[in-house]
């Protein structure tokens, strides 16, 4: 019966310890999974921030993400930068793909999802969640953990990988 009960505590202790982690760190819809959500806090007087979230996808069928929104702010949309000129421009994009085996990384300086008009300030610490409206009608529900101002990166256990 020992033996029993010392099983039946690891499975139980090991189940609640993967959806725990696994709840936090990603999400998944039909071949998309998303991980490493994040966002930088905001001062006081800012109204916009941004949100970045890795995805792979390990479907046989090429995704889009449409669209994203989130309850704390009025608007959320996909945005990307590009060179014109010499100044990097911001720019609303239409869609992002995601094909087969491969991996999209929303990233400061790069894509990312702008959140316009914030209901309050994003604090260290806090997170909040954000919804990815995909093309093939899916959606992926992610948590967004808040960085401090400065981060730079949202995965990994914040440390960087060099090539």
């Amino acid at each position: 019966m020992k033996r029993i009960s010392g099983v039946m505590a690891a499975a139980a202790l090991a189940a609640m310890l993967g959806v725990t982690m696994g709840a936090a760190a990603s999400a998944k819809a039909g071949g998309i999974m998303a991980e490493h959500a994040w966002a930088r806090a905001t001062m006081a007087a800012v109204k916009n921030g941004a949100a970045y979230v890795t995805l792979h996808n390990h479907g046989e069928e090429t995704d889009h993400v449409v669209a994203a929104e989130t309850p704390v702010a009025k608007h959320a949309g996909l945005h990307g930068h590009s060179m014109k000129d010499g100044v990097m421009q911001m720019h609303p994009v239409e869609r992002v793909e995601v094909a087969p085996g491969g991996t999209v990384v929303f990233e400061p300086g790069g894509l990312h999802i702008m959140l316009m008009q914030l209901d309050h300030p994003l604090k260290e610490g806090e997170s909040f969640p954000l919804t990815l409206k995909l093309a093939s009608g899916d959606s992926l529900d992610v948590t967004v953990k808040v960085k401090a101002m400065g981060a730079m990166s949202g995965g990994h256990g914040d440390h960087d990988h060099e090539d």
